[in-house]
């Protein structure tokens, strides 16, 4: 497959999972909500690990930063087997594709992406921990105690 038809299908796939989890985080349905996220984890788990060069054209940015951005763990690679090929994690490419959207639209300058990127990643991985979640309906549920 060309880079060229490659990427047309990345991008059609991406926009069309950002789609569904737009219209998941404007409904008020929470069952509708979850099989929407659910649908949209589906359709990320049916992409194809992606070449460095398109991600790069995907993502507007050089393949050099896309390999830089890799040795800082930015994007994820895909276990090749015994080949050299790097080919990047799909799930891990949308986030950041997202994220870059975002930045990008906010008006984060090229030179700061990386950075504006790793730092909305770790903010999402803490707020994913099990731990915080569950202190977090706790507090909700007035459980917790003034200090």
């Amino acid at each position: 497959m060309t880079i060229t038809a490659e990427l047309e299908r990345l991008e059609s796939h991406l926009n069309t999972i950002e789609e569904i989890e737009d219209i998941a985080a404007a409904t008020d349905d929470s069952t509708a909500r979850t099989r929407l996220a659910e649908l949209a984890d589906r359709m990320l788990d049916q992409l194809p690990a992606v070449r460095v060069t398109t991600a790069a054209t995907l993502l507007k940015i050089s393949r050099p930063t896309t390999y830089a951005w890799v040795g800082e763990g930015v994007l994820q690679t895909v276990d090749t087997g015994p080949s050299d090929r790097q080919l990047l994690e799909p799930r891990r490419l949308h986030r950041v594709w997202h994220l870059l959207r975002q930045v990008r639209a906010e008006g984060v300058k090229n030179s700061r992406l990386l950075d504006a990127i790793w730092f909305r990643l770790q903010d999402q991985a803490v707020l994913d921990r099990p731990d915080l979640l569950e202190s977090l309906e706790q507090m909700r549920r007035g459980e917790g105690k003034e200090i």
